[in-house]
């Protein structure tokens, strides 16, 4: 168990405090349950968050470090200016030689968790409420630019009654997209048929929240 020291000393994260474990990292959280911090590979994280300049060749893609650097700190910037009550609040980040840290607000639990305590299923009204909250979030990003990639329940937050997008390791600032990311259960159908001539839209955000009701 370690306590840690980010952005200057301004937060601070309990290492025995794990809140979740991902694709992307691992959240902690402060011991006043206020923050949680999600501990990323910074090497990682220039692949999966940032919208990354590269270059195809054959099979392999080749990331330029510096570009990386430039557009993953962008991304990081764009992502502080986001604010909406149904998606989770980014407060800042920072940086090491190893580690990328996410700083954001503490939720507690996911849709995935809410429904299992509700007994495997939600009531029409229930639903409908959720569905309106992220919804709203999801049309929020999109009207500014951004489609998130991987809507699922997993990645919808619970605080009090409301339900908060979070998880925005493959999100991207613009509409044109031809990489296959996601989670094949709420994967839209043209991503997987999609290349640089054929590529999908904000669309499949649509296509997860459908699969998500």
């Amino acid at each position: 168990m370690t306590v840690l020291s980010i952005c200057d000393g301004r937060y601070r994260f309990d290492t025995g405090i794990e809140l979740d474990s991902g694709t992307f990292g691992t959240v902690y959280g402060d011991r006043e349950g206020k923050i949680a911090v999600k501990v990323a590979n910074y090497q990682n994280a220039l692949r999966s968050l940032a919208s990354i300049q590269h270059m195809v060749s054959g099979s392999q893609t080749v990331y330029s470090q510096n570009i990386g650097d430039e557009y993953l700190l962008n991304e990081l910037q764009n992502l502080r200016l986001i604010k909406h009550q149904n998606i989770v609040e980014m407060l800042d980040y920072d940086k090491d030689g190893k580690n990328l840290y996410i700083v954001m607000e503490r939720c507690d639990g996911n849709l995935s968790k809410f429904i299992a305590r509700n007994g495997g299923r939600l009531s029409e009204s229930v639903t409908k409420d959720v569905m309106r909250q992220v919804v709203g979030a999801v049309s929020y990003l999109h009207n500014r630019g951004m489609t998130h990639r991987d809507i699922k329940p997993a990645n919808i937050l619970t605080k009090g009654s409301l339900f908060k997008v979070a998880d925005f390791g493959l999100s991207k600032f613009g509409f044109d997209f031809s990489s296959i990311v996601g989670t094949p259960r709420y994967s839209a159908p043209e991503i997987n048929m999609s290349n640089k001539w054929n590529p999908y839209d904000y669309k499949v955000d649509v296509w997860a929240l459908g699969v998500v009701m």
